[in-house]
């Protein structure tokens, strides 16, 4: 059996499905970040945020509190 690259199409396949998956997964978290960090003053004008986030991690270990 030759092995020829329509061998490997399946696994390709699977391997970007994976790496797609995985992009995803890290960047939702810091693009929840983010966002709460640029809606931070609305966030305690509609006190919901009773102070100010004081960095970026400060703002990740407040979320995840």
């Amino acid at each position: 059996m030759l092995l020829t690259s329509s061998n490997f199409d399946w696994a390709k396949q699977l391997l970007n499905y994976g790496y797609v998956g995985m992009t995803l997964s890290l960047s939702n978290p810091i693009d929840f970040i983010r966002f709460r960090m640029q809606t931070m003053q609305e966030l305690i004008y509609q006190g919901r945020l009773t102070q100010p986030y004081r960095n970026v991690v400060d703002c990740g270990y407040r979320v995840i509190k």
